[in-house]
């Protein structure tokens, strides 16, 4: 195990249900040309499989550009595999391999029974094994950069460069602006899937991968802090509300959460001057009534803080209508 850990690379992104380093799990799938594509065909040799989507435009690119990075590579010591739960899409992935000429074995995943076992959320997703059939490196969700992030990791598992020097040319080929917000959207986007299935752990692990990407940006910090609060980390939430909140002050929403942890922390006066300030500016109705009744609640106003509570509950189920004025306390 430790030895797994100093060989796991410090880089790229990863898969919930095989940890790098483990065993890529084997698969034998119904080819979309072919009668069956198995992963033992590959067995000595380095895998390359990317897992995609039909009906997407990232998908699109993965295919092109791993097919694009395996024709510069030695094709005696690396094997690349597409594989889609989408078998009622094959014409679509068809007509993106006759477009591109990429004619690698494309395997058909029936049930999503293999995208399961490697835990599987984002697409398209691209894994590189080593010889020995461990996993290496991972790629998920797919931008213009990941072509040569797939052939950096490619020559890693050949062994024609080390985790050091892939780290280091990742670092000096860092991704435009735009592109690490498109990736830290992917993460977010995860992380909501990961929180709506109460994997709490793996969501605020997907959300830090988001900040990470884009330390400018608001949201995900916010979706951060907002997750930390519901999970009674009141210290960590505020500290990443506090760090929004000093280059964005203005954020209704970061306002709103920072008003959640003054209610934790007994900071009755600045929560209410929080909602206060809110009250006819916010858009999300049912965490404002929801922030009002705790206040209300921790005042020990009891009948204002059911008021409040039900009137969360009828805008969360779409009856409620913002108030023009000063809601009711």
């Amino acid at each position: 195990m430790a030895l797994a850990c100093l060989q796991s690379p410090a880089f790229g992104d990863r898969l919930r249900g095989v940890e790098i380093g483990q065993a890529l799990p084997a698969y034998d799938c119904p080819g979309l040309d072919t009668d069956r594509v198995s992963s033992a065909d590959a067995a000595g040799t380095t895998l390359v499989l990317v897992y995609l989507a039909a009906h997407q435009e990232q998908s699109r690119r993965a295919l092109e550009d791993a097919h694009a990075v395996l024709a510069t590579l030695d094709g005696s010591r690396i094997v690349l595999n597409y594989m889609s739960a989408d078998a009622d899409q094959r014409d679509v992935f068809r007509t993106w391999r006759d477009r591109s000429g990429a004619y690698e074995p494309f395997a058909l995943d029936a049930g999503r029974v293999y995208g399961g076992r490697l835990g599987l959320i984002v697409y398209p997703t691209a894994v590189v094994t080593a010889p020995d059939g461990s996993l290496k490196h991972v790629i998920a969700s797919w931008t213009p950069s990941d072509r040569q992030r797939l052939e950096l990791y490619c020559r890693a598992a050949l062994g024609e460069l080390t985790d050091a020097e892939v780290a280091a040319q990742l670092a000096q080929q860092r991704p435009a602006d735009d592109q690490a917000r498109l990736r830290s959207a992917s993460h977010r986007t995860t992380a909501a899937i990961l929180r709506a299935q109460g994997q709490m752990d793996a969501a605020v692990q997907e959300l830090q991968r988001a900040v990470s990407l884009d330390p400018d940006g608001t949201e995900a910090p916010l979706d951060l802090a907002e997750i930390l609060l519901a999970s009674g980390d009141v210290d960590s939430a505020e500290r990443h509300l506090a760090a929004v909140l000093a280059r964005s002050e203005d954020l209704p929403r970061g306002q709103l959460l920072m008003a959640l942890v003054d209610v934790e922390r007994g900071r009755l006066d600045e929560a209410q001057q929080r909602l206060t300030t809110l009250e006819d500016s916010a858009e999300d109705r049912v965490r404002l009534h929801y922030a009002f009744g705790r206040l209300d609640e921790q005042k020990g106003d009891s009948a204002s803080a059911a008021r409040r509570y039900r009137q969360a509950a009828e805008a969360a189920l779409g009856r409620g209508r913002p108030p023009s004025g000063t809601a009711p306390r």
